[in-house]
């Protein structure tokens, strides 16, 4: 049986201060292409895992 969710805490002063000025900073930067290469490689891997597993049952 699943859990709840829980709600996602709001964030409040110099947390959300510096939360907002994080996202400002990297808001145009770009992802190196090894890493994108990366995130891509472990995308095909768990559409294939999922995809494995739903031919199982």
């Amino acid at each position: 049986m699943a859990r709840d969710i829980k709600s996602t805490p709001v964030i409040r002063g110099k947390d959300a201060v510096s939360f907002y000025k994080k996202l400002e900073e990297n808001k145009y930067k770009k992802v190196d292409k090894d890493t994108l290469l990366r995130i891509k490689q472990s995308v095909e891997f768990f559409k294939d895992f999922a995809i494995a597993e739903s031919n199982i049952i």
